[in-house]
């Protein structure tokens, strides 16, 4: 009967807890969206009071919801996944939905991992476990709307039907793709400043440095197939 009992109670928090996400998900995404200095300057603070753990939506929930929705709803949107990505995700699932999902998640980790050690390579006191896991999930929340910012850009220009884009979309999807850089480089400079306490020219500058650094690895390492 206890046995009964207690999974009945397991059943019911994981059906609050996605109760929680189906909520949270959507305002923590404006919130990382229109304020991003806001929202990782919070996130920083209640992680350095403890307190971390005590968020809905955790930076890499944040990540895995995001990309499963990227891959799941717009399978026509090209997220930087090569031909070893495709490998990679097949070694943990033969099923080609979770393989997309898995490939979609890999490239803005790399990128989000580099910005990451970018910061504790501005920090003093070297890199510890403890000490890594606060720029990760920060350049995690960042990384993330990358994949939002491509899916824009994939409707603006009809990936789905290339052969029927217009001038209109053609020039909002060029205007989303330099106003997401923009964005993206604002916000990871905003981690360099809360973890490494750099400059805003300085926070820029290593930001574009990882961005480069991401897609030399990609573009060398790993060629489109």
């Amino acid at each position: 009967m206890n046995q009964r009992v207690q999974v009945l109670k397991t059943i019911e928090e994981f059906l609050y807890e996605c109760c929680l996400l189906i909520v949270f998900y959507p305002w923590y995404l404006l919130r990382i969206i229109f304020l991003p200095a806001e929202t990782l300057r919070e996130y920083r603070d209640r992680f350095e009071a403890g307190e971390g753990d005590d968020l809905v939506v955790s930076p890499p929930i944040f990540l895995m919801i995001t990309a499963a929705v990227a891959a799941l709803v717009f399978p026509w949107v090209d997220f930087g996944n090569r031909t070893l990505f495709l490998q990679f995700a097949k070694l943990f699932s033969a099923d080609a939905t979770l393989g997309r999902i898995v490939a979609t998640l890999i490239p803005v980790l790399v990128q989000a991992i580099i910005s990451a050690l970018l910061v504790e390579w501005r920090t003093p006191g070297g890199v510890t476990r403890h000490s890594f896991q606060l720029p990760l999930f920060l350049s995690v929340l960042v990384a993330s709307v990358l994949l939002i910012v491509m899916i824009a850009v994939s409707l603006l220009i009809n990936a789905a039907n290339p052969a029927e884009i217009t001038a209109a979309g053609a020039i909002g999807g060029i205007v989303v793709l330099v106003v997401g850089i923009g964005w993206f480089i604002n916000a990871q400079s905003r981690v360099f400043e809360l973890i490494a306490g750099t400059g805003r020219l300085t926070g820029v500058g290593l930001s574009l440095l990882a961005a480069g650094i991401n897609e030399v690895l990609v573009t060398l390492l790993l060629p489109q197939g």
